[in-house]
């Protein structure tokens, strides 16, 4: 009975494969291929599933509100055909709409192109060439334009096995090492020199041996494939392993000298990625009824400049030394992000009296303040509201 049900199965999958082997005749590049011929067929509707929720499938300026109000900023209308930047192809379609980027097309409403980064772009990639100016995003892969890429090391035939609309051939080497995420998460920086996004390039510099699938895209229990959600900085259960967060006291006369230790768990700076993300460390003081006593920012919205040191951040700015978004920045600002694997220490000293808790909470901001003011009611979820990353908490002994 196993063996018929199994049969059954396969047979369903070389019915239908064929038949999207069929479809394939008029398009002649797998990276042409639409996402949604991987999940409709029934053999990786799951994984096609996970893709939908990540944000690789909302990685373009038409699925995304943020890369959207950007890209109209910086660039233009994504559904126009012929857009530049600074007299070149979008850098920025390299990364967040590959497809387009390999037709050298703009008009990104067509094709699979609104799909961002699909199941064909790194499912084509043979190896990594290296991020070298501007060869960057897909450009930084040599692609195959007849095969599909595996990284279970086998060769699949689409006329024996009738399972993909192309020919797939093993290469392990590269999809199952952080080679296939530097092209777009290395190193890049804008026209005016100011770098935009550097996670690869961090994590490089920190050498280790952990992979980013190892935290991007573990294992499924119980089965043989990855998680294709492509946890990031949108995964609360990714954010809440990133930092150690700890408090100390100790009492001197009548204050209270607070240490407050951070230990980034990552091997990449945190935040990383754009720069619109900031984390802030929020600490407080609070009576036996849980009255609050002090706080090292007592406003919502909160005042950043109450306490810098608080604030970890990489900041661009504009002329004026005024927060600037990228590509329109006129200079750089401070960094003061937590280093990979970096411990850190923070101290303040506050009145002892009536307190009775210290509580400590790391939020983690995807926007900052002046692109969430800008964006206004535009904006939901953790786009407007902060994740809490880590809780740390203390009891004072009764006066």
């Amino acid at each position: 009975m196993r063996w018929i049900k199994q049969k059954i199965i396969y047979g369903g999958c070389l019915f239908i494969g064929l038949a999207v082997n069929a479809s394939m005749a008029e398009t002649t590049l797998p990276y042409r291929v639409s996402a949604q011929t991987c999940g409709a067929v029934g053999c990786h509707d799951d994984i096609y599933a996970q893709w939908q929720d990540s944000m690789h499938a909302h990685s373009s300026p038409l699925r995304d509100e943020v890369h959207a109000a950007a890209y109209q900023q910086v660039v233009g209308d994504p559904k126009k055909e012929g857009l530049t930047l600074n007299g070149q192809y979008p850098i920025c379609l390299k990364c967040h709409a590959p497809n387009a980027a390999k037709d050298r097309k703009t008009k990104i409403d067509q094709e699979n192109y609104a799909e961002g980064v699909n199941c064909l772009t790194c499912h084509t990639v043979k190896r990594f060439l290296g991020v070298k100016g501007e060869q960057v995003g897909i450009e930084a892969y040599d692609i195959s334009t007849t095969h599909l890429q595996g990284p279970s090391g086998r060769f699949l035939n689409p006329d024996q096995e009738a399972v993909h609309p192309f020919p797939m051939q093993p290469r392990q080497a590269t999809l199952r090492s952080s080679e296939i995420c530097l092209g777009c998460h290395s190193r890049y920086f804008d026209a005016k020199g100011h770098e935009i996004c550097a996670t690869g390039e961090e994590y490089q510099q920190n050498a280790n041996n952990i992979t980013c699938q190892s935290c991007h895209m573990p294992k499924l229990g119980g089965q043989d494939s990855t998680d294709h959600s492509f946890l990031g900085g949108h995964s609360d259960t990714l954010l809440k392993r990133a930092v150690i967060l700890t408090v100390d006291s100790q009492i001197q006369a009548d204050q209270l000298q607070l240490t407050v230790t951070l230990r980034n768990m990552l091997p990449h700076k945190f935040p990383s990625g754009s720069p619109y993300r900031y984390v802030l460390l929020t600490l407080s003081a609070l009576d036996t009824k849980n009255e609050l006593l002090w706080s090292n920012f007592d406003s919502l919205p909160r005042d950043l400049s109450q306490d810098p040191k608080a604030v970890f951040k990489y900041t661009l700015l504009d002329k004026k030394s005024q927060p600037a978004s990228p590509f329109i920045a006129d200079k750089t600002g401070d960094d003061s992000r937590l280093k990979p694997n970096e411990t850190r220490q923070l101290r303040y000293q506050i009145p002892q009296a009536k307190v009775a808790k210290i509580r400590a909470e790391l939020l983690y901001n995807v926007l900052t303040p002046e692109v969430i003011d800008a964006l206004g009611d535009e904006l939901t979820g953790d786009l407007a509201s902060p994740a809490v990353v880590a809780i740390s908490e203390i009891r004072l002994p009764a006066e």
